[in-house]
Parts: C-alpha cells; sequence; structure tokens
C-alpha cells in the first residue's frame, strides 16, 4: 500500500499526537509500506499513484483544498486527535471551524484516536461514523520506583505536556501553593517551545512564589528514557487539561504503575472511570481536595497500590494493526465506491 501523510513539520516533535503519528508512520513502513510524509504548507502533492492520502486535523486550513486535489483513486482520510475548534482557550474557533468543515466534508473516512472523539465528530458531523484507533501505551521501558531523594513522605507529583493555555498548567499551580510549605514537589516536563508567552508566564508566576520556587521544577522537553525514570520516581501523574484527544501519558503512567489525577475532560477521552488508580477532578476545589488527601498520606498509598495492579497497556504493535487495516478498508471501499468522493456536512 502506498500512503502519504500531511502532517506540519518534523515527525519527532515531543506531543501526544506526533507521537501517535510517528509510531504509525515507522509501523505502516515496517509492515511493507511505502509512506511519503508531506508538510501541507509547502503544497508538496502525493505520488500520483498513492492508494491513501491522511491529513493530521490539526492541519485542517490546508486539508480541504489538499484532498480535494489528491489523486483521484486515492482514498482520504483524516486523522482526528481533536478538532482546533474545540480548544475553548483559543479566539478563532469559528474561524478554526470554517476550515474543519472543508477538511470534513473533503475526506471520504475519519480515524478518531478516542471514543470521546468519535462521539463528538459525530454529533456535529451527523452521518459521520469515525473509526476509533486508541494509542499504545507500551512505548517507554519500565523503571522501577525511585528511592526518595526529599525524604520520607514528600509528595512527589508530576506534569507532562506542553507548556499552553490548554494543559491548565495555572490551575495546578494554584492548587499546589494552596498545600503551603509542606512537603512535596511538582516536576513539569514540556515543551516550553509552542507558546513562549504563556510559558515565560508560567515561570513568572512560580519565580514570584516564596511557596512554589523551591518545589516545581521545569525540566523541558526529555527523552524517552528521561520521561520513563521520572514517571518511575513519582508518586502520581497529573493532567488537567480542558482537552485532550487522548492522552497518551496516561496510559504509560498507569503502565508504570503510577496514579493519574485528571480532570473530567481527560478522563473522558482516555474512557478513565473514577477509582483509586484513576482520580478525577471536576474543578479547581476539587483539584485541591485531591491533592490535600495524597499528601495526607494513607490515600497515595491505596492509590499506587490500584495503579500497580492495573491490567496490561495497550500495545502499539495493535494499534498500528488497527490503523492499517481501517486503511485498507477504506482504500477497498473507495475503489468500489463510483466516481465521486467527499460527504457534505449538514
Amino acid at each position: 500500500m502506498r500512503v502519504a501523510l500531511w502532517v506540519y513539520g518534523d515527525l519527532g516533535q515531543p506531543t501526544g499526537g506526533y507521537v501517535y503519528d510517528r509510531i504509525v508512520v515507522d509501523g505502516l513502513r515496517a509492515a511493507g509500506d511505502d509512506v511519503h510524509v508531506l508538510d501541507p504548507r509547502t503544497r508538496e502533492p502525493p505520488p500520483n499513484d498513492v492508494d491513501v492520502v491522511i491529513g493530521d486535523a490539526l492541519c485542517a486550513p490546508e486539508l480541504g483544498a489538499l484532498f480535494a486535489g489528491a489523486p483521484s483513486a486515492a482514498t482520504t482520510v483524516l486523522l482526528v486527535h481533536h478538532m482546533p475548534s474545540w480548544e475553548v482557550e483559543r479566539t478563532d474557533r469559528e474561524a478554526c471551524r470554517a476550515v474543519e468543515v472543508s477538511a470534513v466534508g473533503a475526506a471520504s473516512e475519519i480515524i478518531a484516536t478516542s471514543e470521546a472523539t468519535a462521539r463528538r465528530l459525530a454529533l456535529e458531523y451527523p452521518g459521520r461514523q469515525a473509526v476509533v484507533v486508541p494509542p499504545g501505551a507500551d512505548r517507554l521501558p519500565r523503571v522501577g520506583p525511585a528511592p526518595q531523594a526529599d525524604g520520607e513522605g514528600c509528595l512527589r507529583l508530576l506534569f507532562v505536556g506542553s507548556l499552553v493555555p490548554r494543559k491548565r498548567l495555572p490551575l495546578l499551580l494554584d492548587a499546589v501553593e494552596r498545600l503551603g510549605g509542606g512537603s512535596w514537589r511538582l516536576e513539569v516536563i514540556g515543551d516550553p517551545g509552542r507558546d513562549l508567552a504563556h510559558a515565560s508566564d508560567l515561570r513568572s508566576r512560580v519565580e514570584g512564589s516564596a511557596i512554589l520556587r523551591p518545589r516545581v521544577l521545569f525540566r523541558g522537553v526529555v527523552h524517552d528514557t528521561e520521561l520513563a525514570i521520572a514517571l518511575g520516581a513519582a508518586d502520581a501523574l497529573i493532567l488537567p487539561s480542558s482537552l485532550e484527544g487522548y492522552g497518551i501519558v496516561l496510559g504509560e503512567a498507569l503502565a508504570a504503575g503510577l496514579p493519574v489525577i485528571v480532570s473530567r475532560a481527560v478522563a473522558d477521552a482516555a474512557q478513565l472511570a473514577t477509582d483509586d488508580a484513576a482520580l478525577v477532578f471536576g474543578d479547581d476545589a476539587a483539584l485541591f481536595d485531591v491533592l490535600r488527601r495524597l499528601s495526607a498520606g494513607p490515600a497515595l498509598a491505596v492509590a499506587k497500590s490500584r495503579a500497580a495492579a492495573t491490567g496490561p497497556p495497550r500495545t502499539w504493535n495493535a494499534a498500528v494493526a488497527s490503523f492499517r487495516r481501517a486503511l485498507t478498508r477504506a482504500a477497498e471501499a473507495t475503489r468500489a465506491r463510483p466516481p465521486g468522493r467527499g460527504f457534505a456536512p449538514r
């Protein structure tokens, strides 16, 4: 099978969406497929004999026209981690929605990375049924729990995500500051380069607080092995995002035996039920209450025990196989379809 993927920039970028795209591309190539990765901003066309062209929905501004101009024999697949217009922090959501409608309309098939994303797409685009291919959680080496570097009883918290408004790190900083000067630490791993102004504001917020300054560490971007070590050293992962397509790091944390503290939006995306390994909060007061209970000790021990008992993680091999089957079925459907392609959303 010959495949083209349109995605912005380098596949090596350290975000969950790019991790997903990169592993899928590597897996398709390992299965013998010829995969071309193209940046839609260059307008470079895919090969004329391509069977499938995939567009990452984050490239929606270009995808409507690119899908419409794809080789007539190729099937067009929209890969949706999440739609940019779903980000409540954006000020250009209406403009995003307009180009997303065009991309969805020009796509023959849709692949979503979570059931929650597929349900939302079905509500917004009646008649469109996305194939759901969730990510794996087994790419990182398993690193055992690290000894306490800050003394017994220190609550070691970990945040992993790009330093952008959607991840709601200020909400987390407010909550941990309310814990006061007790024995806790917060390690922040993530790319500060995606929103330099926001990242600068976060650092200023920490530097300006006598409570936060000695307890919050910004690590920036780390390699996979360093991430695995950080997961092994932490007591809990916190992801307070307002929106996630899935939240790949959640599965990786649970696979490492680490409890996760997540917003309701994140829990819904990853299909996490509220239990002692997945602590779900609805607002800032609830987040503080979770942290307060964990810092007291007994609740943390229960959470870690439950996380350690979590079943085997989803594998990336299975995810790639599912993704490839979806592409194969889509290509076969296109070959069997009468001339004319696309879907006009209602």
